[in-house]
This record gives C-alpha cells, sequence and structure tokens, in this order.
C-alpha cells in the first residue's frame, strides 16, 4: 500500500496511517514512510480499538478539507487522488466520491494488472 501512495500522480495530500495494538507496526510504518518521502504521518491509537475509532482519529488529526479512507491492504490506481479530489474541485455541493475500482467480472484485466505488478 504504501508504495502506491507514493507513486500518486497528483501529489497534494497528506496520508495519516492510524496504528492499532502494535507498537512495531507504528515503528514500522512511520519508518517506511521516511525512507519514501511520504507526506503524513502516523498516529498509534492506543486507546479504544476498532476501524471507527481509528477513522475518527484520523480525521480529527487531518489537515485537509476532504477525507478519504484506504485499508492497508489496499493498492491503489496511480490516479486514485485525482479521481476523489476532481469532483470535490468541480461541484463545490459533494458530498462523496470514489476513485476507480477493479470490477472482479474482468478476470482478464485483473490478471494483467496484477501481472504488471508483479512482473
Amino acid at each position: 500500500m504504501l508504495d502506491s501512495i507514493q507513486n500518486q500522480v497528483c501529489k497534494d495530500f497528506e496520508f495519516v496511517y492510524v496504528t492499532e495494538r502494535s507498537k512495531w507496526l507504528y515503528d514500522y510504518v512511520r519508518e517506511a514512510m521516511k525512507s519514501r518521502g511520504i507526506n503524513g504521518r502516523v498516529i498509534h491509537n492506543s486507546g479504544k480499538w476498532g476501524l471507527s475509532e481509528c477513522r475518527n482519529i484520523g480525521i480529527k488529526s487531518s489537515r485537509g478539507e476532504t477525507v478519504a479512507f484506504v485499508d492497508d491492504d489496499v493498492i491503489l490506481d496511480p490516479k486514485c487522488c485525482c479521481s476523489v479530489i476532481t469532483p470535490f474541485e468541480s461541484f463545490g455541493d459533494m458530498i462523496g466520491a470514489t476513485g476507480p475500482l477493479i470490477h472482479p467480472g474482468s478476470v482478464k484485466e485483473l490478471t494483467g494488472y496484477l501481472w504488471n505488478l508483479t512482473g
């Protein structure tokens, strides 16, 4: 996931990674982001555990106007940030958007995408 964050075409974004339970993961992600030059920070949730709590911590600590959530097992398309931000910039009354998805119905497309990632 961090590589796909680093490879975003749009670079004007802040990345907030919230860890919980594992101090080792916190240290690992912080160093990995630093070594890749990723704009953002890592926050360790030492309070109430759970997805909602971590997302709320991320929202409260973010500095931007638009918030997007990404799970740690996701590989983002290089244009994902642009795809999410563009509707908000184009239509002031937007309340939600999503980036591009790979649809499971297209096995050939998915296989080609995975091949490009690995080889």
